[in-house]
């Protein structure tokens, strides 16, 4: 059952709260709202990177800490995600055929919003903006981020460096075999 109540408070956190706070917010909320939702150790920490680049698990790879660092505004967010299932680059699985690794992106008015990577016990890891990172439910996420979701084989780290180079290519990066 999704609970839109907790969904709105979620939408109200990452909003209007700063990241220190989500913690307590999130402990708070369980108490009417008895959800699944924990915060990953340590993860207050991790603001340079978004759901995007930890789903598809680039956030220490060299070569794309690489071209962000070099390449203003070319990084795996809404675009590359847009440009993999463009391109067909994501396999998708049924709902009830996801298997831990796999990935998820939900969807707002047919539209890109979020994703997390599927769990061993079936919950998703996923981070929130510029936020922490949170294991939760499926719908155990900001109402903004819609109510579609579909699930995609995960991608393997060579997989999503690979794409992320060719949608780089398309934003005018140039790499040594080019030449």
């Amino acid at each position: 059952m999704v609970d839109e109540s907790l969904r709105k408070k979620l939408d109200e956190m990452a909003e209007k709260h700063p990241r220190s706070t989500h913690t307590g917010i999130i402990e708070k909320l369980w108490l009417k709202h008895r959800h699944s939702i924990a915060v990953e150790p340590n993860s207050d920490q991790l603001n340079d990177f978004n759901c995007v680049v930890l789903t598809f698990g680039l956030q220490d790879d060299i070569d794309y800490r690489s071209i962000i660092h070099t390449h203003p505004g070319v990084f795996a967010g809404k675009d590359f995600v847009n440009f993999a299932l463009a391109q067909n680059a994501l396999t998708p699985v049924g709902d009830d055929a996801a298997h831990p690794g796999d990935m998820v992106v939900y969807f707002k008015d047919g539209g890109f919003t979020h994703t997390g990577r599927v769990m061993v016990n079936g919950l998703i890891v996923s981070k929130w903006g510029r936020g922490q990172i949170y294991r939760h439910a499926l719908w155990e996420v900001p109402l903004s981020y819609g109510h579609e979701a579909r699930f995609f084989k995960g991608p393997t780290l060579d997989h999503a460096r690979a794409l992320f180079m060719a949608f780089a290519k398309t934003k005018g990066v140039e790499f040594m075999e080019d030449y």
